[in-house]
Parts: structure tokens; sequence; C-alpha cells
């Protein structure tokens, strides 16, 4: 400002002709030229928690919650607008770069804006509920074999107040269209990557899904044996995965039926006339087969209480006479079989 209140000001933004007089002797030619100034670019930073759970898209959408801030305090905000939110991946993590895509709507002649800028977010994992499911079938002594109950077990998502069913098949989880949409949003592309199941087509969620495993007293070896027939409480679940982590359900428990245990005569057995019958059927128990006796057991832990009866065998029977031998269950005990008896087998008396 000059002593006359006159205030000197630099031109405002725009293309201008230069003019310039040069001397020559005592003549003057005007030169003349093009300059410009140029409009002052701001960046806009981003304010706000820029996080989310996992929705399998690269998309934040809670834009209302964040604020936006120039350089220069004075600068009018008012014609800024966010028109994207987008994070470098999909997947789980922290400290994911975001990049923010942003509008310019004001028409001042000095300045604009940057139209991207960057923050840092984070993604967080969603949780797949685990249960076992109804068509779980687990025998006594698990056929000999580690227990394997990944087809068993059942997953869920819980998004917003409903439930949806997740397909974990071949280290992958898969959701329906319904169960897809209401995860990653109502206008979301389907995933190229399907499965079927049935006649329903799943959609692969990003990431891998490792073993799940259970932690219950029914699948824990005790000196060398697995767990008896019962039922057993699901105590909680472990397990790895990308985008995800576990929780059991409510009131999991794991039912161990009894296996299947067949006792058969060892064959026909001949009685001679006049013989203590008593000494035959010690003999008859003594030799009796077992088939599905298992996780090791001896025949003593596994069942007790068969009884042998011929069927109206006399110690005066007739010579070449025969007679059924009979086993009976009545008395059975046993805390991990299910007891059935062969037929078939005789005595003939000589």
């Amino acid at each position: 400002e000059d002593g006359d209140g006159v205030v000197a000001r630099y031109a405002t933004a725009g293309k201008y002709t230069y003019l310039k007089e040069s001397a020559t002797g005592t003549a003057y030619t005007v030169i003349s030229a093009f300059g410009k100034i140029e409009k002052r670019v701001y960046e806009v930073t981003v304010e706000g928690t820029i996080s989310k759970q996992f929705d399998n898209t690269d998309v934040f959408s809670d834009t209302g919650s964040l604020t936006l801030k120039v350089e220069d305090e004075g600068i009018d905000l008012s014609g800024i607008t966010i028109t994207g939110v987008k994070f470098a991946t999909v997947n789980v993590g922290n400290d994911i770069t975001v990049v923010i895509t942003l509008s310019y709507t004001g028409d001042n002649p000095n300045y604009t804006i940057n139209e991207t800028a960057t923050a840092k977010g984070s993604i967080t994992a969603r949780t797949l509920t685990v249960s076992v499911g109804d068509g779980a079938d687990f025998v006594y002594g698990f056929g000999g074999n580690e227990p394997d109950y990944s087809s068993a077990l059942v997953y869920t998502l819980t998004i917003g107040e409903a439930a949806y069913d997740v397909a974990v098949i071949g280290g992958k989880a898969y959701m329906t269209e319904e169960g897809y949409k209401a995860l990653a949003g109502a206008d979301a592309a389907l995933p190229a990557d399907t499965t079927t199941v049935g006649d329903v087509t799943y959609y692969a969620l990003n990431g891998n899904v490792g073993a799940v495993t259970l932690n219950s007293d029914a699948f824990k070896k005790v000196n060398g044996k697995w767990a008896d027939a019962g039922s057993y409480a699901v105590k909680s679940v472990s397990g790895v995965a990308d985008n995800f982590v576990f929780a059991l359900a409510a009131d999991q428990n794991v039912e161990i039926k009894k296996a299947q245990l067949t006792v058969s005569a060892k064959g026909d057995y001949e009685y001679v006339i006049d013989a203590a019958i008593a000494d035959l059927e010690a003999l008859v128990l003594r030799e009796l087969v077992y088939s599905g006796i298992a996780n090791g057991d001896t025949v003593a832990a596994a069942v007790s209480g068969i009884t042998v009866s011929f069927g109206g065998l006399a110690v005066n029977s007739a010579p070449a006479s025969e007679f059924a031998i009979t086993l009976g269950t009545a008395n059975v005990v046993s805390k991990n079989y299910t007891v059935s008896v062969g037929e078939g087998n005789k005595v003939i008396v000589r």
C-alpha cells in the first residue's frame, strides 16, 4: 500500500499480453509476447477413521465420517466433494494405502485442488461362526483313523441381523448370491470364481481358509485310546483364515456312537452223550469270535455277559440229533459297543 492508500495486488490467474519497448537509436520498437499465471493447486488432506470389516470389495462407503482440510485455511471447501474412496486391497490388514477421489465444483479464478488424496486405513476380519451339523456321524474308535469332522462343520456369517450360510470348500469360502450381495453390497459384481453344491451356485470370497480344529474331549486320546462313546461338549474352535476369525456357536456337542460288535460261535460243535453240558458251554464261550473290536480294546474291555444255550440239548439226547447254538445278550455289558450275535451254528450229538 502506498502513501495515497492505493493497494498493489498480483494479477489473477490467466493469460496476459506482455509489451516491451526497446530503444534503437532514437526509434522505439514494441515487442509483444504472451505470459500465463497458473492457478495454484492445493493438496487436500482427509481426516477421520477409514476402517471397515472385510466385505470382499476395496470400496469404503462411509465418506460422511471424513473431514477435508486444505493447507490454506482460508480456502472455501464447500465446492470439494469426495467421489470415491478405495483401499489398495480387499484383504484384511492395517496401514493400507487408501486413495480418495475428489471433485471440485468451485469457480475460483486463482486456485484449484488435486483430484486425489491418499490416506491410510484398515480392514478388519469378519467372524465365521462354526457349529457341528446334524450330519455329523462319529463312531467309537473312528474306524482306526484320526477323526475327520471337516465335512460336518457348518459355517455362518452374520451381517446386520441376518445370518448367511458360508460353504468352505477346498480351502476357500463361498456364499450364495443372496449372501454375497448382503456382504458386498446390492450393486456389487458377482465373482467369476464359483462352485455348485447340489443345485445352488456359490460365489468365492477372497483369501484362503485353513483347517478348523474343534477343541473337545471327544477328539483327544487318553493313554493311547480315543474317547468312549457318549456326548461331549465342544469347548472352542480354532483355525487360520486370511479374512476371517472363528467363533463357536453356543451349546455345541459331539455325540460318539457305539461301534457295532458281532459275536459268533466259532463253528459247529460235537456233544458226546452223557458229557457235562456245562463244559460244552464253557468251551463255546471261550472260543467265541468277535468282529468289530475297535480302538485297541481287548475282548474283556469290549464286552461281557454273553450267554450260550443249546436249545434243548440233554445228556441223553439221541445220537445224530442237532441243536442250535444260541448266544444271549440280555445280560451284556458294553460301554462302547452295540452287540449283535451270529446265528446258524449247531451242536451235533455223537
